[in-house]
């Protein structure tokens, strides 16, 4: 049986074990007492930075278990991500060829769309290769999450979002 097969067979495996993950990591717990000293938020001084683009917000929205299976199929979809701006870059095109668009390979759906209502920019391929090798390199270290991710400008005036989902079977899109 190919690894493709092996992997669609596992697909509901995955999405319930990835709900009973979230269920897990998120129980609930015994009311909080209000402390004296309210939580503060420490700015990070590390931050990520893309093709001038630095990560502002992110939020994780699941893990993907087995991750030996998940991460061959991360680091193929980051593959071909790149493999798709390289091509773009190649070519001249620079500036990028949409205001937003999306990429599956298998279960794996990722999302880019740009905030920009002013100018009306689109999203430079030169982000999006860097983003897939960030990417591809976190997934063979064993990240294979879904999450919402947004990069912005140092200006502030234009952004770009990325999202990474699995799509369940039937063609339908969980958001888990």
């Amino acid at each position: 049986m190919h690894l493709h097969g092996i992997l669609r067979s596992l697909a509901p495996l995955i999405i319930l074990i990835t709900y009973i993950t979230i269920s897990i990591t998120h129980p609930l717990g015994p009311p909080r007492i209000a402390s004296a000293h309210p939580l503060t938020l420490i700015k990070r001084t590390n931050h990520v930075t893309l093709s001038g683009m630095t990560l502002r917000g992110s939020q994780s929205l699941a893990t993907i278990l087995p991750l030996q299976l998940a991460a061959a199929q991360f680091e193929t979809l980051y593959s071909g991500l790149y493999g798709t701006a390289v091509s773009e870059l190649s070519h001249g095109n620079y500036l990028g060829g949409a205001r937003s668009f999306t990429l599956q390979y298998e279960a794996l759906q990722i999302s880019f769309v740009a905030s920009d209502n002013v100018a009306q920019r689109n999203i430079p391929w030169e982000f999006v290769r860097d983003f897939a090798t960030m990417m591809r390199i976190m997934s063979l270290r064993g990240y294979t999450g879904c999450y919402d991710q947004g990069y912005w400008n140092e200006v502030g005036d234009f952004g770009i979002y990325v999202g990474l989902r699995i799509l369940a079977p039937l063609g339908l899109t969980a958001r888990v």
